[in-house]
């Protein structure tokens, strides 16, 4: 019964994509336009076969079909692109790559946050970041400084050590998040957003 139900929702999707192609004798042909080339073009019929029709044997209609079918896909594309480059990652990028406990104690011990610094710019950076932890209850810890300099598209790590570890160690007090501000060599604030702190935690002996 579903695979019944999966091909009826199968032809209807490809009845939805489905265009009707006549040519110059008036013969008609229910068809999903695959692709085309200045004299030709290549459709598929609903029952998977595939084949050419010269451009020439099609009515003044079907070539507006033809031509409108180009002008979609093209525009799909075009905004395919366009949506892809705006999700591309602009200027600095702070991220937290990992947390590692390097000494224990009654109250948590030592632990080490790591950090990768990425520049997606088309030039080099260089300048100071400074980064601050954030607790899960809302305080803020004091900010660390890094003198950094990064080659265009290029990247870098860093690391400090704090006293306060993850929620599973610290509960509330545990660190959830952190703050970034930074400046440029000339002393320009640079906007860099913070971020959550990576879930990705190791003890001594890991």
């Amino acid at each position: 019964m579903k695979y019944i139900l999966f091909l009826i929702v199968a032809s209807l999707i490809t009845f939805a994509q489905a265009v009707t192609l006549t040519d110059t004798n008036g013969r008609s042909l229910i068809c999903k336009i695959i692709s085309t080339t200045e004299t030709e073009v290549s459709v598929k019929k609903l029952d998977g076969t595939v084949f050419h029709i010269p451009l020439s044997r099609l009515s003044e209609s079907s070539r507006k079909a033809v031509v409108d079918f180009v002008k979609d896909r093209d525009a799909a594309a075009e905004e395919a692109e366009e949506a892809a480059e705006k999700a591309k990652p602009k200027g600095l990028v702070v991220t937290s790559l990992a947390i590692k406990r390097i000494e224990a104690s009654s109250i948590g011990g030592t632990f080490r946050y790591f950090f990768a610094v990425r520049n997606y710019e088309a030039t080099d950076w260089a300048g100071t970041i400074k980064i601050r932890l954030v607790e899960q209850n809302g305080i803020k810890l004091s900010a660390r400084e890094f003198v950094v300099s990064v080659s265009a598209n290029g990247g870098a790590n860093s690391y400090f050590e704090a006293s306060v570890g993850p929620p599973s160690v610290h509960g509330e007090y545990g660190v959830v998040a952190f703050e970034v501000e930074a400046s440029d060599a000339t002393g320009k604030s640079v906007p860099i957003p913070g971020g959550a702190i990576s879930s990705k935690y190791s003890d001594i002996a890991e």
